[in-house]
């Protein structure tokens, strides 16, 4: 069995969509869905994820594990201890990266940096957007990478837009600088 690890909007973002999308893909026979946004209060998902996710992997038997790998040290250390019990018991980890901006935190992270290496070495799979993310993962080896682009709605797949001849440019990210917000505002 895979225990699928994320959050589910609201609120609404690239990672919450994907994660839906995922969640109505799948088989629930094989598949466990562990939100990590469960209530509007930040501090509670955080409190949530630090001590009842890691009690839930203890507990229950899994062959996998599907989570969506955090690019900042809370995120991290958010993500830690149930990181921790799978190590431990385990259990195959499969990280899908929504950024292109883990080398960065990776080599910035500071005292967390040996934390960090112990447990990507011990990540069996990522996932990435694109073929060009593969080097966020350099400094691991061993760790298999596999390339899924992002999910596009079917309701827009078939879509016909008529652009007006005026020049409009829409951003349509967070406003960020990992998003490439200064990048925009130069263009």
């Amino acid at each position: 069995m895979t225990l699928l690890i994320g959050s589910l909007p609201p609120p609404i973002t690239g990672q919450s969509i994907s994660f839906s999308y995922l969640t109505n893909l799948i088989n629930q026979g094989r598949f466990r869905i562990y939100n990590t946004n469960k209530t509007s209060f930040n501090f509670f998902n955080y409190l949530d994820s630090l001590l009842f996710l890691p009690i839930y992997i203890l507990f229950n038997q899994f062959d996998s594990i599907y989570f969506l790998g955090s690019r900042s040290k809370f995120g991290f250390l958010r993500q830690l201890p149930f990181v921790s019990i799978a190590i431990l018991k385990r259990i195959k980890l499969i990280n899908h990266l929504h950024g292109a901006d883990f080398k960065e935190f990776y080599k910035n992270s500071g005292f967390l940096r040996g934390i960090i290496k112990w447990t990507y070495k011990n990540v069996d799979t990522s996932i990435l957007l694109l073929e060009e993310m593969k080097d966020q993962f350099k400094a691991f080896p061993k760790m298999k990478l596999e390339v899924v682009p992002n999910a596009v709605s079917k309701k827009l797949e078939n879509l016909d837009i008529a652009f007006p001849k005026e020049n409009r440019i829409l951003f349509l990210s967070n406003i960020m600088l990992c998003k490439g917000i200064i990048e925009f505002l130069t263009a």
